[in-house]
This record gives structure tokens, C-alpha cells and sequence, in this order.
């Protein structure tokens, strides 16, 4: 997951009443919001990683800069827990 953050482009937009909306182009599916700045590695961590599980329960190709994150590199994927 790590690789992808490192990629990652990110929109910040200050919200009126307080805190960030944050975006990213590459996954419209991740919208997330964060009071301070200081929260964004570990929001932007789980945001991505349900993302990331999203992608690979529908089998969509993650956007080419990417590249085979998914298919064929599982081992760096964080699972979700199974019982």
C-alpha cells in the first residue's frame, strides 16, 4: 500500500466550518474528511485500503500509474480480516 500512497495525487479542500474534504483524482471513490492535517496519514491509509478491497471485489484495474499493485502483488495487500 505503500507504493500507492507514495503516487497517490490528493486534493485538500478547507471546508467553512472547519477541516479538510479530501479527494483524490486517481480514486474517485476515496472522499474522506479530517479535522486536522495531522490525521490525514492514518485517514487517508484506512480510506484507501477500503478502496483498494472495493477494487478487488469488483476485479477493476487500479488507474496505470499503479501498474499490477492487485494482480499479481497480493503479498503487499492488507487483507481484510476473515474469520
Amino acid at each position: 500500500m505503500r507504493e500507492i500512497l507514495k503516487k497517490l495525487d490528493l486534493q485538500l479542500i478547507a471546508q467553512e466550518e472547519g477541516g479538510w474534504l479530501v479527494l483524490s483524482p486517481d480514486f474517485p471513490e476515496l472522499i474522506t474528511e479530517i479535522d486536522e492535517l495531522e490525521e490525514l496519514p492514518e485517514v487517508l491509509e484506512d480510506s484507501l485500503r477500503a478502496v483498494l478491497e472495493l477494487y478487488m471485489e469488483l476485479e477493476k484495474p487500479l488507474p496505470e500509474k499503479f501498474g499490477d499493485y492487485l494482480n499479481g502483488a497480493e503479498e503487499n495487500y492488507i487483507a481484510p480480516f476473515k474469520p
